[in-house]
């Protein structure tokens, strides 16, 4: 049987995955900024017996490289996008960071009559926006996320396992500078279990990691 399910997150839009339907809580989320930095694809496990591999500026599904470095800013705003832009949010500020919340950047951006999404905007319109979110949150930079569609593969992670893979284009607008300064690719693979993982896991998986890389990017500049 396949399973169709229409997540409400960044880079899981129509994923299709063949299995069950339970929804069961994610297990192993205690990890540091580290186990993003480099080397392997990092593999969290659900309890429904499936997985979500997460890596970073590779294209290989086994391997992770090192972020670009990005400059330690405390006062960061979210783009808003979906549940998992919620949980970046909440582990940045569980590491000492002040963060503008998606839910008040686009109140910011509504106020401006423009439009939450970046895949809507040129290039042009995408600065202005950003300039626009950096003058109203008083942040010193903008983390943004461009999701760039998803494909069904299989066997990925072990053997006879279907799932779906993501590409997740991040972004980060220096306000000082008035430019993108940052860029980075977050790949996802999202294989199934005994049931298919929920908007809530994969959401806190990809949300976490894209806080963790963050986190590493800023420490490799200090």
């Amino acid at each position: 049987m396949v399973a169709k399910i229409g997540f409400g997150i960044g880079g899981l839009a129509g994923l299709c995955l063949l299995g069950g339907c339970a929804a069961l809580p994610l297990v192993g989320m205690g990890l540091s900024a580290a186990s993003y930095a480099y080397g392997a694809m990092n593999v969290v496990h659900l309890t429904s017996g499936g997985s979500v591999g997460i890596g970073f500026g590779s294209a290989s599904e086994r391997e992770t490289v090192p972020p670009t470095p990005l400059r330690v800013a405390q006062r960061l705003a979210i783009w808003p996008g979906g549940t998992r832009e919620v949980r970046l949010a909440e582990r940045l500020q569980g590491n000492g960071r002040t963060v503008v919340s998606p839910v008040e950047v686009g109140r910011i951006l509504g106020a401006s009559n423009l439009p939450a999404s970046l895949g809507q905007l040129t290039e042009g319109e995408q600065a202005a926006a950003f300039r626009q979110v950096c003058r109203g949150a008083r942040a010193d930079l903008v983390l943004a996320a461009l999701d760039e569609g998803s494909s069904e593969r299989h066997g990925l992670l072990s053997l006879n396992r279907a799932g779906t893979r993501t590409t997740t284009r991040l972004l980060a607008f220096d306000c000082a500078a008035e430019a993108i300064v940052w860029r980075d690719t977050m790949f996802a693979t999202i294989e199934m279990g005994r049931a298919t993982p929920n908007e809530g896991e994969v959401a806190q998986a990809l949300g976490q990691a894209w806080a963790d890389r963050i986190l590493t990017a800023q420490a490799s500049r200090s």
